[in-house]
């Protein structure tokens, strides 16, 4: 059976509906950590795991030493829990091939061993045989890499099931510097929670102080100060970002303003339609949607012109295209001087 999400398959687990073989692949490593940590904490007690649980690691195994392994019988216990972690390290010694040892124990697995195979960063290739079999015939998790118009979601559900409320304006804010790695944004969010009380609220504050997200210094304040024309905060955003241009790198700035006059242009080029056309086709939080339309009035059609190939130039120069010397500071204060003066 093929899962999408670690939630359904440890579900699955914990009703006590063991396999023989688990695969776990995929681009996003945190489901997959899931399951592994799972499997290795909560198969064998304590006693069982120091003659039955073994570990190995990708880079350190070939496929068929791995099956020598799994046809070991467990000492003074059930079963072995046989885990390979980061397996894409023996692509070179068996893993993509189809090993007729490999093949025959997919086919008729020890009953008394649990193999599990954590495949990170990459799928596995499906064309091979032996994929093809598990997959038929035993538990595998695909783990996909969560799309940028999920993650605001995924962040307020994680901090949601930890017993925390969040502020409109945080997830946003979290979503925006952190990115699509969830073992990244989880372990932000678990310094976040751990100094926070039970069931307290998390504002900007607390993003400030714990994740080092500044509320006064960050991309959604300058969106609002540029769309604004307030040419004394950008100033002050501007001398702070370049003064902190690890945190605040170019690259995020620039991606971060696309994607704020996108969505401006899809409303401006659609303020007839009804609010729900609207916050489904632009991807907007129905809290923030009215401040949203009175800031798509503030340019023409002929002014989004011009921001997006302002945007477009400074991207390219910032990659390197057209610019053998002017630094990223100077850029970021170049491309924001040009985007104030658009109308």
């Amino acid at each position: 059976m093929v899962f999408k999400d670690s939630t359904s398959l440890i579900k699955k687990i914990k009703t006590g509906q063991l396999g023989s073989i688990y695969l776990l692949h995929g681009e996003e490593g945190f489901y997959i950590d899931q399951v592994t940590e799972y499997l290795e904490n909560n198969i064998l007690n304590e006693g069982e795991k120091a003659f039955n649980q073994q570990v190995i690691y990708g880079k350190d195994a070939h496929v068929d030493t791995v099956i020598d392994y799994a046809l070991q019988y467990p000492m003074m216990s059930e079963r072995r829990v046989l885990i390979v972690k980061e397996a894409q390290g023996m692509d070179v010694k068996g893993i993509d091939s189809d090993s007729k040892k490999f093949l025959a124990y997919i086919k008729k697995p020890s009953p008394t061993t649990l193999l599990v195979i954590s495949h990170k960063n990459k799928k596995v290739d499906g064309r091979y045989k032996w994929a093809k079999l598990i997959k038929d015939h035993h538990d595998v998790l695909e783990s996909n890499r969560i799309k940028d118009y999920q993650l605001k979601s995924w962040i307020e559900k994680y901090l949601k099931a930890k017993g925390h409320g969040v502020e409109n304006k945080v997830t946003d804010l979290v979503a925006e510097y952190l990115g699509t790695d969830l073992s990244k944004v989880s372990n932000e969010l678990n310094k976040l929670i751990v100094n926070l009380k039970d069931g307290q609220k998390i504002s900007l504050k607390e993003v400030d102080e714990y994740i080092g997200i500044s509320k006064d210094y960050n991309v959604f304040e300058l969106q609002e100060a540029l769309i604004t024309k307030n040419s004394e905060k950008v100033g002050r955003i501007v001398s702070n970002f370049q003064a902190n241009m690890k945190r605040q790198p170019m690259e995020m700035v620039v991606g971060s303003l696309f994607s704020f006059y996108q969505r401006l242009f899809i409303v401006h080029q659609n303020l007839k339609e009804n609010d729900g056309f609207l916050t489904k086709n632009a991807g907007i939080n129905p809290y923030f949607l009215q401040k949203t339309k009175e800031q798509a009035r503030s340019l023409s059609t002929q002014g989004f012109y011009y921001v997006f190939k302002i945007i477009s130039d400074y991207d390219a120069r910032t990659k390197g295209y057209r610019n053998r010397s002017t630094t990223r500071e100077e850029l970021l204060k170049e491309m924001v001087g040009k985007l104030m003066m658009v109308k």
